[in-house]
């Protein structure tokens, strides 16, 4: 986890000893909602170690410099880390130069152009998801949109023969489909034998 990484750099650096280091890295597992803020500010490691200290303290008054606690930033992240899950999926190559596997970029021989990772649309756009649901119906898969009335929510499918391997629900049918195809391509590389899944 970069998170980790960073902090454990930053108390090497600061001659943190193995206890304290455990310690910190303990809070950063537990609180996954610092995560984007530790990365996107990992050249600021005393702000770092600091907010980490008066945060671990649980003092009322403490202001941290750099770290904040904003679910939507790690829901950000998240998104960032499933769009290029899909980008890899779709044969895009990591062709980034910046040391931080977030922000890298990637090129598709297929699309002109390259793209930072938070500038990929599949979580928000139809025009780059539907390519996807194309290439996984390419390799044998059928691709199913529901609606359900009696829920009020749309549900999308991923089907082999009769069997329904998986299925996401949400009123917004885009992030149904964008749920169950980040749930497909994680099995698919997940397993060796690709027609086993």
């Amino acid at each position: 986890m970069e998170a980790i990484d960073i902090v454990l750099e930053g108390a090497i650096k600061l001659g943190v000893n193995k206890k304290g280091q455990s310690e910190l890295i303990k809070f950063v597992l537990d609180n996954p909602k610092y995560h984007y803020s530790i990365v996107t500010n990992h050249r600021n490691l005393t702000h770092i170690m600091h907010d980490i200290s008066g945060l671990m303290r649980d003092d009322e008054f403490f202001v941290p410099r750099v770290l904040f606690d904003d679910d939507n930033e790690y829901k950000k992240i998240e998104q960032m880390k499933e769009n290029k899950l899909i980008a890899e999926f779709m044969g895009y190559e990591n062709v980034g130069t910046l040391n931080n596997p977030m922000y890298d970029y990637y090129d598709n021989d297929f699309q002109d152009g390259s793209y930072e990772v938070k500038d990929l649309c599949y979580h928000k756009s139809w025009d780059w998801l539907m390519p996807v649901v194309e290439e996984i119906e390419s390799l044998g898969y059928t691709f199913e949109k529901n609606f359900q009335r009696i829920d009020k929510d749309w549900q999308c499918l991923i089907v082999k023969g009769n069997d329904i391997l998986y299925q996401e629900f949400n009123t917004d049918s885009r992030i149904a489909c964008y749920q169950v195809v980040v749930e497909f391509i994680n099995e698919y590389n997940r397993t060796d034998d690709h027609r086993n899944i």
